[in-house]
């Protein structure tokens, strides 16, 4: 049970990443729907993490982009492997929720995703595999964040873990709340 409930916890998360990158998007690319636990939004929105850091150098961002291609193939093989899972029905039933859950906002949301979880109805064995590939996508991410952590500074590592942990909390990424940047201080 405690499994069950940190894997939809993860779903949730990577699904609320996903949403964040497609915003504003015209064309969702091939299949049209969204990726509840896409791999490649994962990596991609640690490496524009650390592209947008203070600081950054360009070295730096050559050494970002660097591993974003040394890992693209990996995570969007693990993507694919994730939405064979699937039936097309569900996938089908899955990309008609999320039209939902675009519109929706705060408790919305929550209820929004909540259906989109409830369309999609895993079986036991998809929800085993769809765990193990979950566990996968977070051991790859371990991987690279390991990696950018190497070559960055112990201020910028700090800072990356913040802004990785204030996004995908739905509401622009901010913990649901909506702030006034303007004056708070710089981060180094």
């Amino acid at each position: 049970m405690k499994v069950a409930k940190l894997v939809f916890a993860l779903l949730l998360v990577c699904l609320m990443t996903t949403l964040a990158q497609a915003q504003g998007r015209q064309g969702r690319g091939q299949g049209g729907g969204f990726n509840m636990t896409s791999g490649t939004a994962q990596l991609n929105r640690l490496i524009a993490a650390v592209k947008r850091l203070d600081g950054i150098t360009d070295d730096q961002k050559t050494q970002a982009d660097a591993l974003a291609k040394e890992y693209a193939s990996a995570f969007k093989d693990l993507d694919a492997k994730r939405e064979k899972i699937y039936t097309p029905e569900q996938i089908a039933a899955r990309d008609e929720a999320m039209k939902k859950v675009q519109d929706a906002q705060g408790a919305d949301r929550r209820a929004a995703f909540q259906a989109v979880r409830d369309a999609i109805k895993p079986t036991d064995d998809q929800q085993k595999a769809l765990t193990a590939v979950t566990a996968e996508v977070t051991a790859k991410v371990k991987e690279v964040r390991g990696k950018v952590d190497a070559f960055l500074t112990e201020d910028q590592k700090t800072a990356l873990t913040a802004a990785m942990n204030r996004r995908g909390r739905g509401n622009g990424g901010n913990g649901g709340q909506r702030r006034n940047n303007n004056n708070a201080a710089p981060t180094t």
